[in-house]
């Protein structure tokens, strides 16, 4: 059986071509991140926190982290966080 060069050539770029087509015109999937559950005291006191569903601390950014949430993330994750070169 032969199989023509130019042909092989040709359906390479037709595929190359088809996926980068497939690739532009479909929809990125819409990421809605899970965020960490929060509870505040009246007083806006943070009195807990827990990781999303994805297991990661997640605040929404409008939202400031206490200073103590910080440095225990830091401890239970990271405890050479300091240390680590710029």
């Amino acid at each position: 059986m032969y199989i023509n060069k130019s042909n092989i050539g040709r359906s390479i770029i037709i595929a190359i071509f088809v996926l980068i087509l497939a690739w532009v015109v479909a929809p990125l999937p819409h990421y809605k991140p899970s965020y960490s559950r929060v509870l505040y005291s009246s007083d806006n006191v943070l009195l807990s926190a827990t990781t999303s569903s994805e297991q990661q601390w997640c605040f929404p950014m409008d939202e400031d982290i206490p200073e103590n949430l910080k440095k225990c993330i830091i401890i239970y994750e990271d405890e050479y966080f300091a240390f680590h070169p710029e």
